[in-house]
């Protein structure tokens, strides 16, 4: 399924792209990995689950969410003031 098939990102300018990208996509990614998030760490709080051995889990999604939340604070710090200028 394609969310963004009403939207013709080569007719965007560069403003408009970066606008999208932070006000849409970033704030979309967040709220999912938070609540992705919340999920396995119910999961990790609920015994049956948690004597199922997710911890790696657990600790691989906490590493690619911080990684994740590192790429977009750079794209807002640096290409995004680039990219708009």
């Amino acid at each position: 399924m394609n969310l963004y098939q009403h939207i013709n990102f080569n007719e965007l300018s560069p403003v408009e792209l970066v606008d999208y990208i932070m006000y849409k996509h970033h704030d979309y990614e967040s709220r999912i990995l938070t609540l992705i998030e919340d999920h396995i760490h119910m999961t990790h709080t609920c015994k049956e689950m948690s004597d199922a051995g997710l911890g790696p889990l657990r600790e691989a999604f906490d590493v690619l969410k911080t990684q994740f939340g590192k790429h977009m604070q750079k794209e807002q710090e640096i290409l995004f003031p680039f990219v708009t200028e």
